[in-house]
């Protein structure tokens, strides 16, 4: 901690310098990852940049539009958080491994976008011809409170997937699967559903909700996924009616 690079050898006995954004080296810092093309004229060198997020620690995008090329999320510690107003595009695909992705702005991937673990959150809205959870954890809006996050292409939710749903008063958690360009809004939905009441409210018998909707529907959620719902959502009810000394 504290102790800069040093300037190395490349091998024929030149020392090359610090790595910085300029010269190209790797292993700078102090910078904030943005595409640009060159041009000659303005004095702009072309950067393209395929961004892995490894380290532990959260970073957050805030108040800008970026644009790069590619973003892996790679370790379970790492985290990324897009704020309300503000975007990531990736020119390529984003695969998310493990770690933590929190969109409340908007997140577009022109590849598909690969949750293959880890948790993906917010109530913001994804762009991309392919959202597919292999073994991912999807938490609308926050883990206590209610939200809506929308998909801007197809949903495919394998069976390892576990979508995480807030119950309120009269509202819940959406997952909102939405056509875009050619694609055409369709969810395939595996795995299970996990139902919590939203902080502060108890769920009642009768209560009725929306979680996810789609343009047009693939597989629905298989039998044990459904089953696994409606006991769940029973013993939310059981529970709510026991802390108020209601019968069950």
């Amino acid at each position: 901690d504290g102790i800069a690079p040093e300037a190395q050898a490349d091998g024929t006995g030149t020392v090359l310098p610090s790595a910085t954004l300029t010269n190209g080296l790797p292993g700078a810092t102090g910078f904030v990852p943005d595409n640009s093309d060159p041009d000659n004229t303005a004095g702009t060198a072309a950067r393209y940049f395929d961004v892995t997020l490894a380290a532990a620690g959260t970073t957050t995008l805030s108040g800008a539009d970026i644009t790069i090329d590619r973003l892996s999320i790679g370790t379970a510690d790492a985290g990324l958080v897009i704020a309300s107003g503000a975007s990531l595009t990736t020119l390529m695909n984003t695969t998310q491994f493990a770690g933590l992705n929190q969109v409340d702005g908007t997140l577009t991937t022109i590849g598909d976008y690969s949750l293959m673990g880890g948790g993906l959150l917010g109530s913001g809205r994804i762009n991309a011809p392919y959202l597919t959870s292999v073994t991912g954890q999807i938490a609308l809006g926050t883990t206590t409170t209610v939200g809506t996050l929308t998909v801007g292409g197809n949903l495919v939710l394998a069976s390892g997937s576990q979508l995480f749903v807030n119950l309120g008063d009269g509202t819940s958690d959406l997952l909102s699967v939405v056509a875009n360009g050619t694609s055409l809004g369709t969810a395939d939905l595996g795995g299970s559903v996990v139902f919590s009441p939203a902080s502060g409210y108890s769920v009642k018998a009768g209560d009725e909700y929306v979680f996810l909707t789609a343009e047009t529907a693939g597989s629905p959620f298989g039998a044990a996924a459904q089953d696994h719902a409606a006991l769940a959502l029973d013993r939310a009810r059981q529970a709510a009616a026991v802390a108020a000394g209601r019968p069950v």
